[in-house]
């Protein structure tokens, strides 16, 4: 996870919202934009780690 963008690498841009963190389509959407198969751990860490650091990221935005 990259929260400042600037880490070498593909990556992808995430919705902050609950309903796109929840949704089923997320792991889909992730592996097409990221062009790589994620495990059911793997999504739920960076969804955990999203939602932990929620404030975080809203501030990097600004």
């Amino acid at each position: 996870m990259d929260a400042a963008g600037t880490e070498p690498g593909r990556g992808s841009y995430v919705c902050l919202t609950n309903d796109c963190l929840d949704s089923a389509s997320m792991k889909t959407n992730l592996e097409r934009a990221l062009r790589t198969t994620i495990g059911i751990e793997d999504k739920e860490l960076l969804v955990a780690q999203i939602k932990e650091n929620r404030m975080r990221f809203k501030e990097i935005e600004t």
